[in-house]
């Protein structure tokens, strides 16, 4: 049965689908198991001192901890007995702690399960058994969840009955899961990505309970950290010191530059007033509360960001984000509409606030804006971006600890990743949502002279797609365009130190990268490669919101059954084949002019590869290589500017992705887990015995080029505390994401698990670690795709990749 995830609104998943995405995810960058002082060193890293415990309390609390235990229910042994007794000791540590009582609790929550939403069919179980909140947050009589909803919190602890239920449970770098260690660690990773999507996360700490071991986890943006058992009842101390950092140290690892609590009346009526217009305008959609009781008050929040100079501004978000990345790893992407407070921001526009987290060395996407200049046509207007800093850190920004855990790492190493945020004064509408094919094609024709004018500077953007290009809200201020184009993360600028060598790299959503990219990825990105990507988000967008057909062997066929094909796979052969043999045979229904342009620029995509399958020169080479931003720009002015477009019925109409599960997924986890273990505890032997290092690729070679996900689209919730922030951090002019390795024994780290090439000469290339991380890539799913009548059913089916255009080493 297809049922609903609350994160993940407008997206048909089943829960197991969801729960093994995230397992996947958290294998790719664990940091395996770590002594107990290491693992508090790297967690806290010096910044916080432990009180000794004396020994009435120490005592105290190893009794309470003695009471926890399993017992046989219904002829099972049973975990459920161990909650209560566990609160209590936990909630004891917190009060017998030196000092003042810690300002956490820890609340039962495994009984809560069968209510996690408002829509009866996304109650799942994605509720942890135990939560652990800040004693301050709100308590609301009438609401069931509020701010005690276990996702807000610092953490959570999973209990298990058995000690052989830990996922590492004796693990040696070379034992594959069983059955039940997969579904465990898959299950801790749920709870993770969950908790991230709801609110903003430093970091986030967690504890596994297996009888009487524990183990103590951290999550953050670029790594999964995890200790060795403890035996909490022995020697309660590490946990209790756990216990303390997670209430002290850095804001409990919480969001601390935002602040839910948006208690004025004036503040009230300003969001329901922009909410309102917003809606009417189309760039929002009717409020609807993700779980029951909430409200837009309730899921709006409060941020405090820097000014040009050097003042403070307060930023009031519209609801819960308008896009959260579905990935706890990588860049994990936050985006709100907002609106500035205060008298000075009478009659200014709302505007976007995208929180991110580049890698460290990487050019700001402010820093490429501004190489594009202001005020370019088709080009969304910058505003300001800066680093997001600790309260009194000296404007050091928020970070992973990617680069601390490299240090001890052999290989496989993490993205070092900074905390950033990036505010735009052009506001957009998904570029699903057109309310007439013609406004598409418009849209598509300003991007496209966007596109020229950065190319006039030699800049490329290199990540075209449908998440990227928006329809303007107001066109007045766009300068009379009627699209723009946004995210130019990996776009390359003529200042950068190695510009060939970032010329190939490959970036980009995969269902979107040109067919010579993916055929010869070593030459090098070029203009026209960004135009080949134009036209297929142009087809991907008609196939799944406009009637149309292709007819093949005399039948015709909806376009919508060619998305699979064309753009859930990175092997080019298939939309080489389309262009030649299909292109010409697609129709758009009651939409002459819409079919021309897709036949039209169809041809000139295909100018770009013709000369290829000739043995002799072309006798009209002047009809070779004619994908030029004159000829698409004069392409899509022909088709807009002729009669015959439709009159009526003629918006976008509502899409629904389905996913299939394929049985790689486990296959991938435990090549990814020795990974990790590898990389931190170095092989068996001094050399790497071949056999094991051949499985090991081979194993990640075959997650690698199964790897077709489809991009979730979860509209998670806003989130709790505030903090001023700005950085002195330096705006490199180069590329560099990874510290200096030899090459022999470095595998270039990968921000989320990547698509390869099922061709045998594309596999011995090696991911990059410059994955765009707004998808959370997994090995073991395909997507298939139907068409659906349901309001809101929209969703995006992409998989960003990054990699390497140089050939590693094996490790």
């Amino acid at each position: 049965m297809k049922v609903y995830i609350p994160e993940l609104e407008h997206v048909h998943v089943t829960h197991s689908e969801h729960r093994l995405y995230a397992g996947i995810e958290g294998s790719s960058c664990i940091h395996s198991p770590v002594d107990i002082d290491t693992f508090f060193t790297e967690v806290f890293h010096g910044g916080l001192k432990f009180s000794s415990i004396r020994n009435p309390k120490l005592s105290r609390i190893r009794r309470n901890l003695a009471k926890v235990k399993p017992k046989v229910l219904n002829g099972n042994l049973s975990e459920k007995p161990m909650y209560d007794p566990l609160v209590k000791a936990c909630n004891s540590i917190t009060e017998e702690y030196p000092g003042k009582a810690l300002p956490i609790s820890f609340h039962e929550w495994a009984d809560r399960r069968h209510q996690e939403s408002n829509d009866p069919n996304r109650r799942l179980r994605t509720i942890p058994d135990i939560s652990i909140i800040h004693r301050g947050h709100r308590l609301r009589k009438n609401v069931e969840y509020g701010d005690q909803y276990w996702g807000r919190g610092v953490g959570f602890i999973e209990v298990k009955a058995r000690e052989d239920q830990d996922p590492f449970y004796q693990y040696d770098g070379a034992k594959k899961l069983n059955e039940e260690q997969h579904s465990n660690w898959c299950q801790l990773q749920e709870y993770a990505v969950i908790a991230f999507l709801t609110i903003p996360h430093s970091y986030l700490l967690g504890i596994g309970v297996f009888d009487d071991k524990a183990r103590l986890y951290r999550w953050d943006r670029s790594s999964v950290l995890m200790s060795a058992p403890i035996d909490c009842k022995t020697d309660p101390i590490p946990l209790a010191y756990f216990i303390g950092g997670m209430a002290l140290y850095e804001n409990s690892g919480m969001d601390d530059t935002i602040d839910r609590s948006v208690f004025s009346s004036a503040e009230v009526k300003l969001i329901e007033e922009e909410y309102a217009r917003a809606v009417s305008s189309g760039i929002l959609q009717k409020y609807t509360s993700c779980r029951p009781g909430e409200t837009l008050i309730d899921e709006s929040s409060r941020l405090v960001v820097p000014d040009k100079s050097r003042g403070w501004h307060t930023y009031l978000t519209l609801g819960r984000p308008v896009f959260c990345s579905p990935s706890h790893i990588g860049r994990g992407t936050r985006v709100w509409l907002a609106k500035r407070t205060g008298r000075s921001a009478e009659g200014e526009d709302l505007v976007i606030i995208k929180d991110s987290w580049q890698p460290r060395n990487r050019k700001t996407e402010g820093g490429i804006y501004k190489a594009i200049g202001e005020n370019i046509f088709g080009i969304a207007r910058f505003l300001y971006d800066f680093d997001v800093c600790r309260p009194n850190a000296d404007e050091e920004p928020h970070s992973t600890a990617g680069a601390r855990l490299n240090k001890s790492r052999e290989r496989h190493y993490l993205t070092d990743r900074v905390h950033h945020r990036c505010i735009l004064s052009s506001v957009g509408i998904p570029l699903s949502h057109f309310t007439y094919t013609r406004q598409l094609l418009e849209v598509l024709r300003d991007v496209v002279k966007g596109l020229q004018k950065m190319s006039g500077k030699k800049i490329l953007h290199r990540d075209i797609s449908t998440n990227n290009i928006m329809i303007s809200a107001s066109p007045e201020k766009e300068h009379g365009a009627k699209g723009f184009l946004i995210d130019p993360e990996f776009a390359v600028t003529p200042d950068m130190v190695d510009l060939e060598k970032e010329l190939k790299m490959l970036t980009g959503t995969m269902a979107f990268i040109s067919i010579d990219r993916l055929e010869k990825p070593a030459g090098g990105h070029q203009p026209w490669h960004d135009l080949e990507s134009v036209f297929w988000v142009l087809l991907h967008t008609v196939f799944r919101h406009v009637r149309c057909y292709v007819v093949e062997s005399g039948q015709n066929k909806p376009g919508w059954e060619f998305l699979a094909p064309l753009f859930d796979t990175s092997d080019p052969s298939s939309r080489s084949d389309f262009l030649v043999r299909k292109t010409r045979n697609l129709h758009v229904v009651d939409n002459e002019p819409l079919t021309m342009c897709l036949h039209r620029l169809g041809k000139l995509v295909w100018s770009q590869y013709f000369g290829q399958y000739l043995n002799a020169p072309h006798p009209f080479p002047e009809e070779l290589n004619q994908l030029t931003h004159e000829n698409v720009i004069a392409a899509f002015e022909e088709a807009i500017d002729s009669g015959g477009w439709p009159q009526d019925n003629d918006a976008s109409t509502p899409f629904e992705l389905i996913q299939k599960q394929s049985q790689q997924g486990k296959g991938v986890i435990d090549a990814q887990l020795q990974q990790g273990f590898l990389a931190v505890h170095g092989y068996p032997s001094p050399s790497p015995p071949p056999s094991q290092v051949q499985q090991l690729e081979e194993d990640l070679s075959r997650a690698a080029e199964q790897n077709e996900l489809a991009e979730l689209m979860p509209p998670p919730e806003s989130v709790p505390v505030p903090g001023p922030l700005r950085s002195k951090r330096k705006q490199p002019t180069d590329s560099v994401l990874l510290p200096d390795a030899p090459s022999s024994s470095k595998r270039s780290r990968r921000d989320s698990i990547v698509t390869r090439s099922t061709t045998a000469k594309k596999t011995s290339e090696r991911c990059s670690g410059r994955s765009k991380a707004r998808n959370s890539a997994d090995d073991s799913v395909t997507g298939t795709h139907r068409r659906s009548g349901a309001p809101g059913s929209k969703t995006r089916s992409t998989t960003r990749l990054t990699r390497s255009m140089t050939r590693a080493s094996r490790p």
